[in-house]
């Protein structure tokens, strides 16, 4: 079979390999101690409120987390680790091929003890330099067409 025969092929896996990345993000974060230090360990809980639908990961031995492919949405980060209070991110507003940072810092105290923060403060992406914008149906409406 000739080269180009392969092409097409090639080209629709390509095609469907980049549309399953266009409607997900991400949440990220590193998860820290009152002293700054990391912690390892730290079950991290990412939950759709629109569709409750929960992932879950733990982090790393440096502290950091990563949930990938998630869809579009507002989301809650729930985070528990022994002698720790629960840490509770609330609203999180995740956009298209968006990477949203959640950066904790646990506080020491009983399991049962529980921190909610809610609210979110105005993104920036700090871990890519794209830049970019969603448009809703009316922005897509006023786009002059010239023929």
């Amino acid at each position: 079979m000739s080269s180009r025969s392969w092409l097409p092929v090639l080209a629709l896996l390509w095609a469907a390999a980049a549309s399953a990345q266009l409607n997900t993000g991400t949440v990220t974060g590193t998860v820290t101690d009152p002293s700054g230090a990391v912690v390892p360990a730290v079950k991290v809980m990412v939950r759709n409120t629109g569709t409750n639908l929960v992932r879950e990961t733990l982090t790393s031995g440096s502290g950091v987390y990563t949930v990938s492919n998630l869809t579009v949405g507002t989301y809650d980060v729930t985070l528990q680790a022994p002698s720790f209070k629960k840490l509770v991110r609330a609203g999180i507003t995740l956009d298209v091929t968006q990477v949203v940072r959640v950066d904790a810092a646990m506080e020491v105290g009983a399991v049962t003890d529980s921190v909610e923060v809610t609210g979110q403060l105005p993104y920036i992406n700090t871990n890519s330099p794209e830049v970019g914008a969603n448009l809703n149906r009316a922005d897509l409406l006023d786009v002059p067409l010239s023929i």
